[in-house]
C-alpha cells in the first residue's frame, strides 16, 4: 500500500492497509507473507550551500580536509541488521538540486521485518507497527533540531 501527499497519521493508512490486505487475501489467497515492512520517504528542503552537513543530518560523511567544500551531489545508504527480533532498516539518503539556494535532501527509509507470517496471523500487524516504530527511532536519530525546524 502507498499513501503519498495527504498522508495523515499512522492509525489511518494502517487500518486501510488492514483492509486492503483482508480483500487480497481473500482473492489471491497467499500461503505465507515474507516481508512486513513500512518505507517512508522524506523530502527535506535545505538551504545551500552548505559548510557542514552535520548541521542538519546525523548520517552523512564528512568531507575530507583539504577537498573542495561545494557539495554537488551526495548518496549514502547503509543496511543495519538486529537478530532479535529479526528486523532491518535501510537508510538511504541522497542530495537533489533544486535550485540555486535550496536543494533537497530524500531521506528513504525502509523498516522490515525478516520473518515469514501466515497471511491472517496478527503478530504480523504487531510486527509492522513495530517497524514503524524503527522508523520513527532511525528518523529521529538522523536529523538535527535545526533540521527539524526547517520549513517544508
Amino acid at each position: 500500500m502507498s499513501q503519498l501527499r495527504g498522508y495523515t497519521r499512522w492509525e489511518d493508512l494502517a487500518v486501510e492497509a488492514e483492509r486492503v490486505w483482508d480483500i487480497y487475501a481473500r482473492l489471491a489467497s497467499p500461503k505465507t507473507v515474507l516481508r512486513v515492512g513500512t518505507r517512508y520517504l522524506n523530502r527535506i528542503r535545505i538551504p545551500l550551500p552548505i559548510e557542514d552537513f552535520e548541521e542538519y543530518f546525523t548520517t552523512l560523511p564528512r568531507v575530507p580536509t583539504g577537498a573542495p567544500e561545494v557539495v554537488r551531489n551526495l548518496l549514502v545508504q547503509m543496511l543495519l541488521h538486529s537478530e532479535e527480533p529479526p528486523f532491518s532498516v535501510s537508510i538511504t539518503q541522497f542530495l537533489e538540486e533544486s535550485g540555486e539556494d535550496s536543494g533537497r535532501m530524500i531521506l528513504d527509509l525502509d523498516a522490515f521485518s525478516r520473518e515469514t507470517y501466515s497471511p491472517n496471523e496478527r503478530r504480523m500487524w504487531d510486527a509492522l507497527a513495530g517497524r514503524r516504530d524503527l522508523k520513527n527511532r532511525v528518523f529521529f536519530g538522523s536529523v538535527t533540531e535545526k533540521t527539524l525546524g526547517l520549513p517544508e
